[in-house]
């Protein structure tokens, strides 16, 4: 018996972010007799239920735009910042979310400082997180600096690099590292009271404050591993890929937005001694295993996850340095690219898992306990 005509929707910003991958969904849900529509926010007319967007002809290979019923289902892609529009997206999206017979993938995830609080209250998550702290007033900065001379500011809504702040101290001189862009710029400063005006604004936007971790490979190139987890068709995390990002040399951050670079854990790990790699791999096989049923016992249901594991090889330790729930696919495609088909099938698939358990009321994870 076919499965029932589903709809799928992409939400976006604006139209044709990610269009490339949303229109590869768009093939594979029509294998799974679901059609896609791309749309956003602010097209979507609460009062009747319906929304102006944008659909995929797999015969023309072209959008085409028209007027749908809200979908079934969403995938959110939306991004936000502090403009007026951001702010107007979210409150349409908070909206969509309590709509009947619509259900979301993923249904977002806390701020950097909300993630840390909830985090830290396992034991076993708690050994692989940085020592943070909610970023209030400048003497919190100057003790960082009097117990490990460099420490990290973090903007808690933040994603991509933007917004990090680095702070050294060497003797009485302080050395700030941030980006503008894809360059990153070095402030020397000759006494604390000079620091104060580039802490005030983050005093404002919401920043934690971390330690600096010994992160970087011999070249002096920061690192991370980035792991991607989807949900598959059985409502169950799986790790869909992993792979080393690196940053340029001499930075602090190895996103590929500021001119990062990635590679397979294969070429990563040539020059490293096995014995040592068999002690961090342990440590990450047994954190990935724990760490997404943790984060979906405590907060809102998810589709997937990226997150970035920095790695300190001379102590063989792993620390969790950031969790996303609007993961790029970049690290995969470019370290293992069979898997696309893979990535492009996921959303649909988990769609219709979704559907099945609204239907029969049991989650498929539940027919195994």
């Amino acid at each position: 018996m076919a499965e029932p005509l589903l709809s799928f929707g992409f939400l976006v910003n604006k139209y044709f972010h990610e269009a490339a991958y949303f229109k590869n969904i768009s093939k594979a849900a029509k294998k799974l007799n679901m059609k896609c529509i791309m749309f956003r926010p602010l097209d979507v007319q609460f009062a009747n239920g319906t929304l102006t967007g944008f659909t995929f002809n797999l015969t023309s290979n072209k959008w085409e735009r028209s007027t749908f019923q809200l979908p079934h289902y969403i995938y959110d892609r939306c991004f936000y910042g502090k403009d007026a529009a951001s702010i107007q997206n979210k409150k349409a999206v908070q909206k969509l979310k309590i709509q009947q017979n619509v259900s979301f993938l993923g249904y977002g995830f806390p701020d950097k400082w909300k993630q840390y609080k909830t985090l830290k209250t396992d034991p076993f998550i708690y050994q692989y997180l940085p020592e943070t702290e909610y970023f209030q007033h400048p003497d919190q900065v100057y003790t960082f600096l009097q117990s490990y001379e460099e420490c990290i500011l973090k903007p808690i809504h933040g994603s991509s690099g933007k917004g990090v702040l680095v702070i050294k101290k060497e003797k009485e001189t302080l050395f700030l590292y941030f980006f503008i862009g894809a360059n990153q710029r070095i402030v020397r400063l000759k006494h604390f009271n000079q620091l104060k005006p580039f802490l005030a604004k983050r005093q404002v936007d919401s920043y934690i404050l971390q330690r600096l971790l010994p992160l970087k490979d011999k070249q002096q190139r920061p690192f991370d591993l980035r792991i991607l987890f989807q949900k598959n068709e059985f409502g169950q995390w799986i790790m869909q890929g992993k792979g080393i990002r690196i940053g340029q040399k001499h930075t602090y951050v190895s996103n590929l937005s500021k001119g990062g670079s990635v590679v397979s854990l294969e070429q990563w790990e040539k020059d490293i001694p096995r014995q040592r790699l068999n002690h961090i791999y342990n440590q990450i096989e047994q954190l990935a295993h724990h760490l997404p049923q943790k984060i979906e016992k405590n907060f809102a249901p998810l589709f997937e996850l990226g997150v970035d594991i920095g790695i300190d090889l001379q102590n063989e330790t792993i620390w969790i340095l950031d969790i996303n729930s609007k993961p790029g696919r970049n690290v995969v495609l470019k370290t293992d690219p069979a898997r696309k088909t893979v990535l492009y099938e996921a959303p649909v698939r988990y769609a219709r898992y979704l559907q099945h358990s609204l239907q029969t009321g049991v989650e498929i994870n539940d027919l195994s306990n």
